[in-house]
């Protein structure tokens, strides 16, 4: 009893049941399509092919810019993504909700150089951690 094999049982274990569906290659990628379509990615983790395109969006939907000064945009934006400039959070407002950059936080652009500059200083949020040492001594004493 013990050393016995049903030949039926090992057959139609071995087989595959009927009640598997299958699934297409093409089914499988449109699923795979919607999962990253609906996930929710903070801009620092986006690839920066991706970040290029939606900047050229936003850029694209500013009315304050005639088409020059918005072909000038998108150059500058690409050269600072390349120098490793806008990819932190604090750097550009982007909306994780509808996958929108809603603003691109210290960007200015001058009028006589026609050239546009992001200023380092104006706008970002400082913490204690990150504040520099003058800013803590003056705050001290300011007390």
């Amino acid at each position: 009893m013990y050393g016995y094999i049903n030949a039926k049982s090992v057959n139609q274990a071995s087989s595959n049941p009927k009640n598997k569906q299958t699934t297409s290659l093409i089914e499988l990628n449109t699923m795979l399509d919607m999962e990253t379509n609906f996930k929710k990615i903070k801009w620092c983790k986006i690839i920066t092919v991706d970040k290029i395109k939606k900047l050229n969006i936003f850029i694209d939907k500013q009315s304050k810019y005639n088409d020059n000064q918005k072909l000038l945009f998108k150059q500058y934006v690409r050269l600072c993504i390349n120098r490793k400039r806008l990819i932190r959070d604090k750097e550009v407002k982007y909306n994780i909700e509808n996958g929108e950059v809603e603003e691109i936080i210290g960007i200015l652009y001058n009028e006589s150089s026609k050239k546009f500059t992001i200023s380092s200083k104006s706008n970002i949020k400082t913490t204690k951690k990150n504040k520099p040492r003058e800013l803590l001594i003056n705050s001290s004493n300011a007390k």
